[in-house]
């Protein structure tokens, strides 16, 4: 099982790469803790395991129930108007993803907040030094 594997080895350079990469941004004095959770590591392995498993065990029996020659000779999948919705769907998704990521990368909460407070206030108290 590669992809586990993969996830522990990203785990670990993403704790040692993320410290660096932060420095170059406005954000590099903030002090930075990662913690690592053994549970929910193990529970998103068994989870991905899982959900693979089993969205892939009714076609592998379809799939192996199909003779070899039948399966070079199978030619209704290539029908060009459900290629061409599928495309279509996939590509009107990503558009909408990149428009998504840029509303919500661009969202400034100092400057909605400007916009949305008519004045500051400061309570404090002269008694207290």
């Amino acid at each position: 099982m590669p992809s586990e594997v993969l996830k522990i080895i990203g785990c670990g350079v993403g704790k040692l790469v993320l410290p660096f990469a932060m420095s170059f941004t406005e954000n590099g004095q903030m002090e930075i803790s990662l913690k690592f959770n053994l549970f929910i590591l193990l529970f998103s392995v068994f989870f991905s395991v899982m959900t693979v498993y089993l969205s892939c065990r009714r076609p592998g029996k379809i799939a192996g129930g199909v003779s070899p020659v039948e399966a070079v000779r199978y030619t209704e999948g290539r029908n060009r108007k459900k290629n061409w919705l599928v495309i279509t769907a996939i590509s009107l998704s990503m558009i909408l993803l990149s428009f998504v990521m840029t509303a919500v990368g661009s969202f400034r909460l100092d400057s909605y907040l400007e916009s949305r407070i008519v004045g500051d206030f400061l309570l404090g108290s002269n008694g207290i030094s």
